[in-house]
């Protein structure tokens, strides 16, 4: 509830000063606060200082030596402090995980804080307009670091927060190593692991639209993830039996055969799961189960079997039979 007040506090700031992008910060936190750019000798980003103090004017310390669409977001977060009537005393933002203090209330400002940073930058009504004009998310992403003034992870973030189901994206270094991946909310995909390589991208070979753009030296992959997908396998036997063949010409090893079953049948306990909320159809169930089995390389000796398809495919319509 305290986020959505965070929210709508930086809504009101855009109505109130008439703000427009990419919003000057600086402007605008001089109006609240003593602005000082500094060097600090610990790794945090901005200190909000003076909180509701009585008779003492808020201060805000922004750490100069940070990216400036880093500054900018800190800055816009620092705001968020000052004028968030419940945030009081004195806030440092911490991007050390060692250092942060854990207790629940600081990390609950935190949290309010960068959620009025955010909408503060990159406002919701137009991120919208933005999505409603525009179907490439890479075009988009582009606009929202150049309008909002922000840097490409925080523009990927912003998206990913509202965009629907069915969106993956990828951040990848010179060095083709992933360092951030994540999705939107209902997303059957697992992200790839932050290290791996090139192949998480070829996992990805179902998606029904690849967006990409580079930002430095790191390259950003957006993936639309299809809502059905066509059986591909020919469901001509009962699929427990399809599923023993596989396993029995995978391995020897009865407790690996073991291991190999309970893994499918997690993943298909979650197809069923599905059609326990409603509104499936095969293509739509098989959609999901390739999804969820797609970033699993423990199956890849499973999933990359000849009769694999045809396992699926009996499987699936085996759970639709029954709805």
């Amino acid at each position: 509830m305290r986020k959505e007040t965070a929210i709508n506090y930086a809504k009101r700031m855009h109505s109130h000063h008439k703000l427009t992008l990419p919003v000057d910060v600086e402007h605008l936190a001089k109006k609240y606060a003593n602005l000082r750019f500094e060097e600090f000798p610990i790794d945090i980003d901005g200190v909000a200082a003076n909180l509701k103090q009585r008779g003492k004017t808020p201060t805000i310390l922004v750490n100069k030596d940070r990216p400036k669409s880093r500054q900018r977001f800190t800055l816009a977060h620092e705001i968020g402090h000052v004028v968030m009537p419940w945030h009081m005393g004195t806030i440092c933002d911490i991007t050390n995980e060692n250092l942060v203090d854990g207790s629940q209330e600081y990390l609950t400002m935190e949290a309010e804080a960068n959620a009025f940073a955010t909408e503060l930058l990159m406002p919701t009504i137009w991120i919208q307009r933005l999505l409603d004009e525009h179907e490439n998310l890479a075009t988009i992403s582009q606009i929202i670091v150049k309008n909002g003034g922000v840097s490409p992870i925080a523009a990927t973030l912003r998206l990913r927060a509202m965009l629907p189901a069915g969106y993956l994206f990828i951040v990848m270094n010179s060095k083709e190593s992933i360092t951030y991946a994540g999705r939107s909310d209902g997303t059957y995909a697992t992200p790839p692991n932050k290290g791996d390589g090139p192949d998480a991208i070829k996992r990805l070979s179902y998606a029904s639209d690849t967006y990409t753009f580079t930002a430095g030296t790191n390259t950003y992959f957006w993936f639309k993830l299809p809502d059905e997908i066509e059986l591909e396998g020919e469901s001509d036997g009962d699929w427990r039996l399809l599923l023993d063949t596989i396993v029995k010409e995978i391995t020897r090893n009865t407790d690996e055969q073991i291991k190999y079953k309970q893994k499918v049948n997690g993943v298909l306990g979650y197809a069923n799961s599905l059609i326990g909320k409603g509104a499936q159809t095969e293509k739509s169930l098989y959609s999901a189960c390739v999804q969820r089995f797609a970033n699993n390389s423990a199956l890849d000796p499973i999933t990359k079997h000849k009769k694999f398809k045809n396992f699926l495919a009996s499987k699936i319509r085996d759970l639709m039979s029954k709805i």
